[in-house]
């Protein structure tokens, strides 16, 4: 039975592809110093930091976007993949953009240069032509500077070279070679491991198809955390205090920690003080992170020789000896260098920043400056790694100078709460410090007040801390010219699998939207999601292969956290009937998708069974299973020969019934068993997201 079934699926799914385009022979290393290579604005060359390929690299500190870097391609036509390199520093970009432009059009790449320095990074494979303007291109519209190396196009047959053969000599910079990182992709860009969204094209919109828009509506909102400012007094502040600039993206939402409200940002915590007025977190007190080594990175311990000399806050001339002893503490000039530590604490709030309408007194920056760093509480210090790093340590932040850009810049410091907070993405020498700290692997949601030792942490409630709205994405099989499998009844009238599959993913996702998630919907209508057709595959041509990719892109470009493919199914035994549910088991969150299939198959029998039909639990398999070797379905399998650009979440595909038999073909004529199909699917969904949040 199960070859029938293997059978029809591979026909179903598409999963028998059209050949790709040729590979190519070669690899191709294009460096920052190649004849060919170019840029529009002003980079600075720099050796500093180990890990670059070549004599050099260059770097810009963010800008606006008008500033880029290209790496043009020009090996032979075929089929390549793309690796990209940097330095890693913590004042790099955690949203560094890469567009490579191919055959098939454009696709995006966003990574996080703060760590991962040293390597080849891939960026996934795409059909390349040269004399066409094609290659890859690095914009400087960043939250860090953004460091441009060298780009490798290899074919997908060739490994590419050892990081430790290209890297930097050691004589040449003084330490070892970098290791080779194993980047795992996340869905926000924590500063602490190299993260990529694999890049993709971005399809424009088309009939039938719903894909998540590119901003949000609602300016709170932050696409780039999924995170909302809902708090009017902290969205107030937030504004007026530099925004982005001065905090960077919420991490989480507002909770209560240590009998305050707050909310994290990448850089600060916010506090609502019990008169109402916001404040800030003293983030580096002993109290919360007295840390020195974070990340790799050594920074300055609080000196009780300077914490000493902290003017009284009971003082009546506070302000103005707090702001003598900054000038004192935060030298604009150090050791020959241009630290510019006051001219960046000067310059944190700017007067248009503070007072849009354009009629507040400039005399109040200094004190707003001195609300966001609070005093110094050591002196400069060398990086003991890196001599071009200076970093100066505040009450609620680190200033981090690098020479080679000759910039001063605040370090995502607070994110790091986060993670100890909820015990994942923890640096090993974050971890060696904090692990017995109160606030170390407290988060959990499911326990009273989001709290695994509720009694180191008094007056705190982590319950709804760092919940997001969980992002569902829809897929109703086929349409369009793909019909799927169909039944024809003794009447002569005929159910055509495309359009089941579109009336049971509308019923869901209406079902779903009304209980509160976020629903995706890769169609809407009678028509194939890949409309117009275009080559997403970069294979030469536009075929089903395409339509399906463009399914997994809309997926990822939402980003959701679960994938649900409705289908029904078909064989040419007509005796054959019953429910499947199907995960892939060769994914980073197999887990997930599996017990998110578990939970399917367990609803739809169950609703199936009480709406009065009696359908037979074929159980769940994975793809592997029906399919056989080493082939995957294309929507939930991994990036191979096969599959361009895979889905990034967990995710199932059902076959509620057959409909290539009579009975079951039947049962879906009633309304009521469609219903129940439908139930199934939403209560597998709701029993998911209460045993995994979003992610």
């Amino acid at each position: 039975m199960l070859r029938f079934v293997a059978l029809a699926l591979v026909l179903l799914l598409g999963l028998i592809l059209a050949p790709t385009a040729r590979a190519a022979e070669s690899a191709l290393i294009v460096d920052n110093s190649a004849s060919d290579a170019g840029s529009t604005g002003q980079w600075s060359r720099a050796t500093t930091t180990p890990g670059f390929y070549g004599g050099d690299y260059l770097f810009r500190v963010a800008g606006s976007g008008s500033s880029t870097f290209s790496w043009p391609f020009s090996g032979a036509a075929g089929d390549y993949e793309v690796y990209v390199r940097w330095t890693s520093g913590p004042n790099r970009a955690t949203d560094a953009t890469y567009t490579i432009k191919h055959q098939a059009g454009e696709s995006r790449a966003v990574v996080n240069q703060q760590a991962g320095g040293g390597a080849w990074y891939r960026l996934g494979v795409f059909a390349f032509r040269p004399g066409s303007g094609q290659g890859v291109v690095l914009s400087d519209r960043a939250n860090g500077v953004v460091v441009a190396d060298a780009v490798l196009f290899s074919p997908p047959s060739v490994r590419p070279p050892d990081p430790r053969a290209t890297s930097t000599p050691a004589a040449a910079t003084g330490q070892p070679p970098a290791p080779t990182p194993t980047p795992s992709p996340q869905p926000t860009a924590p500063p602490t491991s190299p993260t990529a969204t694999a890049a993709s094209p971005a399809p424009a919109p088309t009939a039938g198809a719903s894909p998540a828009p590119a901003a949000q509506d609602d300016p709170r909102t932050f696409p780039q955390t999924r995170y909302t400012i809902a708090d009017d007094r902290f969205w107030d502040y937030f504004q007026k205090r530099g925004g982005v600039r001065t905090f960077g993206y919420p991490v989480s939402n507002a909770f209560t920690l240590l009998g305050f409200k707050v909310q994290i940002f990448q850089r600060q915590i916010m506090q609502l003080r019990a008169d109402g007025g916001v404040a800030l977190m003293n983030l580096l007190d002993n109290g919360l992170m007295p840390y020195a080594r974070i990340n790799g990175s050594t920074f300055p311990a609080p000196d009780p020789e300077v914490i000493k000399r902290h003017p009284g806050v009971s003082d009546p001339e506070y302000h103005r000896k707090a702001m003598e002893f900054v000038r004192e503490f935060a030298p604009d000039e150090w050791q020959g260098l241009p630290v510019n530590f006051y001219q960046a604490f000067a310059n944190t709030v700017r007067y248009e920043d503070a007072f849009p309408s354009g009629d507040g007194e400039r005399g109040l920056l200094p004190g707003f400056n001195l609300e966001i760093w609070g005093l110094p509480t050591s002196r400069p210090a060398y990086d003991p790694a890196n001599k071009g790093f200076v970093y100066l340590r505040f009450q609620r932040g680190i200033m981090h100078y690098d020479d080679a850009c000759k910039c001063t810049q605040a370090l995502l410091l607070a994110d790091y709460l986060k993670s100890l907070l909820v015990g994942r993405n923890v640096p090993p020498d974050l971890l060696a410090q904090a692990n017995a700290s109160p606030f170390f692997a407290q988060y959990d949601s499911r326990k009273p007040l989001g709290l695994n030792r509720p009694q180191q942490l008094g007056g705190s409630d982590l319950r709804n801390a760092f919940r997001k709205e969980a992002t569902i994405t829809i897929d109703a099989g086929h349409g369009g010219k793909e019909i799927g499998s169909s039944f024809i009844f003794a009447d002569g009238s005929r159910l055509v699998e495309k359009e089941l599959n579109l009336k049971v993913a509308r019923k869901v996702a209406a079902a779903l939207s009304q209980a509160g998630y976020r629903v995706v919907e890769t169609r809407t209508a009678d028509t194939g999601v890949n409309e117009p057709p275009r080559d997403l595959t970069a294979d030469g041509q536009a075929a089903l292969s395409d339509d399906l990719q463009a399914r997994v892109d809309i997926a990822n470009n939402a980003p959701s956290d679960l994938l649900l493919s409705i289908h029904f199914n078909g064989v040419s035994e007509p005796d054959t009937r019953g429910t499947y549910v199907f995960y892939d088991p060769d994914r980073p969150f197999s887990d997930r998708s599996k017990a998110f299939a578990e939970m399917t198959q367990k609803h739809l029998v169950k609703q199936l069974q009480a709406a009065g039909y009696a359908t037979i639990d074929r159980g769940v398999r994975t793809d592997k299973s029906v399919l056989g070797g080493e082939y995957h379905f294309y929507l939930l399998g991994p990036q191979g020969s096969i599959i361009a650009r895979e889905s990034r979440m967990p995710g199932a595909l059902g076959e509620a019934l057959f409909l290539t038999n009579p009975d079951d073909a039947n049962a879906l004529r009633q309304e009521r068993i469609v219903d129940a199909i439908v139930q199934g699917y939403v209560d597998a969904v709701k029993e998911y997201f209460s045993r995994y949040e979003p992610n």
